[in-house]
């Protein structure tokens, strides 16, 4: 793999931004207890009877969701759909069920026999990529609940039989793998579609393995994925990527299951805070910010899952970023059709006059990450974020107290997979813009294509002052600097970085101040920068800067102590 960036090895600096005119709470392991009563008739799963006069009505509600209407209406009347049959006989049941017209519920009832006869679970769990598990369960779930009612007596002795078998399939299948019991987001795709296809048909089966997939589809959700992969500030454990990785399918299956009298899983859990996390994160200039695997995903982060916690929070600046970020050529039309919160008006981050920094918490009482801009609803702001954690990596990197720096459009102290996912080097210490000791390369003992988790950051958030004239923060990451599977391995001597963010004023800048000791033996100490691979100049000093030209700006690197670093590029 080409790296397209530059590394600057350096030691404790002061950076200023200049631009370039033209002229130059978690969730309390909530109850997952399943309801004991039977399902209520069909409809019920995301919507009932009494909800169709306002689905109607939403077709002409907003853009967007006009949009997604129409795709529907495209989708549900095409002879043979482009994506295969389930989006299909989604559409259709849902198309049946809003317009009431008999030769589309005809039509779904069709194809719903047509690929329960041609489709073999066992042969498609054989086969499936993981991420795609739930996808054949969602559709048959809703294809049952919206199209139940024009089912003749027959056809529903024919079907039944045949879903509880892709239930029993799916849920065996899964038995058998690591992440079964979906405490992160590869498990929680499977079991989250189990769940759903076995809250719509339990109701009308007596299969007591159906009621097993419920209940423990139920259990797993409810007590494993959604308070460990979600902290109550809407910040995902694993990053914005694999949140809506892991929550497209749980968050579709916890409205099915609280509408059918189950326990709210996503309504308790900081899931629901989703949005205000990634808006924090996205960049000035766009993109989220580069921090562990999540390097370069871009807008497909935006997913119309998200919009179940719009509706729930009335967050107007939360919506104005889905609406404004969102590339709808990627959009689930159904869920944004049904989700869309058509009684919230967007407003930007900068008209709410939210705050320019925020800290979300991690680790309780302990780590999480810094992110923080100049202005919001300008490209050119200022941008600064810093990491420390305390905890097993999983898709995040070992990154203890490194940073971010961009601004005028260019991110200029960056990350952004040096080394790709599976290689022995992925998410070690020198990816990052740290120190390393001795040449780095901790996780020291990490297994190649591990993700850079088999050893873990330990750093500590010590100090935090957030304003909007200027940001302090500062983490103690001395344990991150000992080799966590030898056990009486020592941390270091010291390891803190404190950080200065001034952001207010024509010139943003950052003081970066290091006070680390590894040994009491003589070690080298490399300061790190990462930089796109634009063009550098200077020598690091007071009076001769290190300076990288980007964009619409330039950003100039002084070094304070050393007073004379050796700079390597």
């Amino acid at each position: 793999m080409r790296l397209a960036a530059r590394t600057v090895i350096l030691a404790g600096a002061a950076v200023l931004l200049a631009e370039v005119s033209a002229a130059e709470s978690p969730l309390r392991a909530a109850s997952a207890r399943p309801a004991s009563r039977k399902s209520p008739g069909h409809p019920f799963m995301l919507f009932d009877k009494q909800d169709l006069p306002a689905l109607a009505r939403r077709r002409r509600g907003d853009e967007v969701v006009a949009e997604c209407w129409e795709r529907l209406l495209r989708l549900a009347g095409s002879p043979q759909a482009r994506l295969g049959w389930t989006s299909q006989l989604e559409a259709r049941g849902l198309v049946y069920q809003v317009t009431g017209e008999e030769k589309m519920a005809a039509a779904g009832i069709a194809l719903m026999r047509s690929a329960l006869d041609r489709t073999d679970p066992r042969a498609f769990y054989a086969a499936a990529d993981s991420q795609s598990h739930a996808r054949p369960l969602r559709a048959l779930a809703l294809g049952w609940d919206w199209l139940y009612e024009k089912m003749t007596p027959a056809q529903r002795a024919e079907i039944l039989p045949k879903l509880a078998n892709w239930c029993k399939v799916a849920f065996r299948f899964t038995e058998k793998q690591w992440w079964r019991e979906a405490a992160y987001n590869c498990g929680s795709i499977p079991v989250a579609g189990i769940g759903l296809l076995a809250t719509s048909i339990r109701g009308d089966c007596d299969d007591p393995a159906v009621a097993t997939c419920y209940r423990e589809a139920a259990r797993r959700i409810g007590q494993n994925f959604f308070p460990i992969s979600w902290r109550a500030s809407g910040i995902c454990w694993e990053g914005p990527n694999y949140a809506i990785v892991g929550l497209r399918y749980p968050a579709v299956y916890a409205e099915a299951l609280r509408r059918a009298g189950g326990p709210d899983l996503f309504g308790n859990s900081g899931a629901r805070h989703a949005m205000r996390y990634l808006m924090y994160q996205w960049m000035p200039q766009g993109g989220c910010a580069p921090i562990g695997d999540n390097t370069s995903y871009g807008r497909r982060t935006f997913a119309a899952e998200y919009l179940l916690g719009l509706r729930l929070t009335k967050d107007p600046a939360g919506l104005w970023t889905w609406r404004t970020y969102t590339d709808r050529r990627r959009l689930d039309p159904l869920i944004t059709f049904l989700w869309y919160p058509l009684d919230v008006r967007p407003v930007s981050p900068g008209r709410a006059g939210l705050p320019t920094s925020r800290y979300f918490e991690v680790t309780p009482n302990r780590a999480g990450y810094v992110f923080s801009r100049s202005r919001w609803d300008d490209a050119q702001a200022a941008f600064f974020s810093f990491v420390t954690r305390y905890e097993k990596c999983n898709h995040q990197h070992y990154d203890m107290n490194s940073f971010l720096l961009g601004a005028y459009g260019t991110l200029f102290a960056t990350h952004r997979s040096l080394y790709y996912y599976g290689h022995e080097h992925h998410g070690v210490d020198f990816e990052h813009n740290l120190v390393v000791v001795d040449g780095g390369g901790w996780p020291a003992h990490d297994k190649t294509n591990s993700c850079g988790d088999d050893n873990s950051t330990l750093g500590v958030l010590v100090g935090l002052t957030l304003g909007g004239f200027a940001d302090y923060v500062r983490g103690d990451a001395k344990w991150s600097y000992r080799d966590n599977t030898v056990l009486n391995d020592n941390p270091a001597i010291r390891a803190e970085r404190a950080c200065l963010f001034v952001k207010a004023g024509p010139t943003p800048y950052l003081l970066v101040v290091d006070d680390i000791q590894f040994r009491a033996d003589p070690h080298r100490y490399d300061w790190l920068w990462h930089a796109p691979d634009l063009p550098v100049a200077g020598a690091g000093t007071l009076s001769d800067p290190l300076v990288i030209s980007g964009g619409g700006g330039r950003c100039a690197i002084h070094f304070l102590q050393p007073v004379r670093p050796v700079v390597t590029i």
